[in-house]
């Protein structure tokens, strides 16, 4: 029986060393029941070709078999190599999106970064401002009261002065 689909052979594919397959389940497995069916019934045909690239894998450097052996033309080992070519193709893909979505959340990442920096720097020449601002006001205030002070203590020197005077 296949594996694959559970086409009915006298032997199933996993108990035999490829070279020991019989014509008709070579036949099966690489032309009919990998393009069609994909790796069971249960798949559906667009996974033919992780399938395939499985079977291969299974088979390893038997892989694929010999046109005598099996009956397959050339055309079967090129639609072969296309549908590997498909799958590596489709991994390729599935990299460079990961790729771009990382890149998008660093450079995310990074613009929070940058814009938290900003807020904080913002804060900090703001408070630098208050502080610069009150400590202003609180020189001019000791400067003031100072004067005012030292004015009052004039005048009532003064009118110390004139009041022996007179």
């Amino acid at each position: 029986m296949c594996s694959h689909c559970g086409h009915h052979f006298y032997d199933a594919p996993e108990t035999l060393a490829w070279s020991r397959l019989p014509a008709a389940l070579h036949w099966h497995v690489y032309r009919t029941c990998i393009p069609t069916n994909g790796h069971s019934r249960n798949h559906t045909p667009q996974q033919g070709s992780a399938c395939l690239l499985s079977v291969m894998l299974w088979f390893g450097s038997k892989w694929p078999p010999s046109a005598e052996a099996t009956g397959t033309s050339t055309i079967e080992v090129e639609i072969a190599v296309v549908v590997v070519v498909i799958v590596v193709v489709e991994v390729v893909v599935v990299a460079v999106v990961l790729v771009v979505v990382v890149v998008v959340v660093v450079v995310v990442v990074v613009v929070v970064v940058v814009a938290a920096v900003v807020v904080v720097a913002l804060v900090v020449v703001v408070v630098v401002v208050v502080v610069v601002v009150v400590v202003v006001v609180v020189v001019v205030v000791v400067v003031v009261v100072v004067v005012v002070v030292v004015v009052l203590v004039v005048v009532v020197e003064v009118a110390i002065v004139v009041s022996f005077l007179l």
